[in-house]
């Protein structure tokens, strides 16, 4: 299984065309296995495969999924950012109650 893009709508001598000259060069991809199996199952079962696989893969075109994945990606990294600067204020807020502690000892 292959795919090619002609852009605008090709006339049937363009298709021709390429088809004669073209059709050899175009990458095979191979399809995996499950989505060949045409195996007969019942109803039930397969409207339960089906809502599996929208969960999986997300209702959408491709583009609306690959944004989904790409605000996704930048969320987790922004969720990191925050985790470390908490972190590093929590550090900041204990070193300076130390440092106020020992100035108490001190006697000043």
């Amino acid at each position: 299984m292959g795919k090619h893009i002609f852009g605008t709508e090709p006339s049937n001598s363009e298709l021709l065309l390429f088809y004669i000259y073209e059709f050899d060069k175009i990458d095979k991809i191979k399809v995996s296995e499950t989505e060949m199996e045409t195996k007969n199952m019942g109803f039930k079962k397969s409207l339960s495969k089906s809502k599996k696989t929208q969960i999986k893969i997300g209702i959408g075109k491709k583009s609306q999924n690959l944004f989904q994945k790409a605000f996704e990606k930048l969320m987790e990294i922004k969720k990191k950012e925050h985790r470390v600067k908490k972190n590093m204020d929590k550090e900041e807020k204990y070193r300076k109650k130390q440092e106020k502690k020992l100035a108490k000892k001190k006697g000043h």
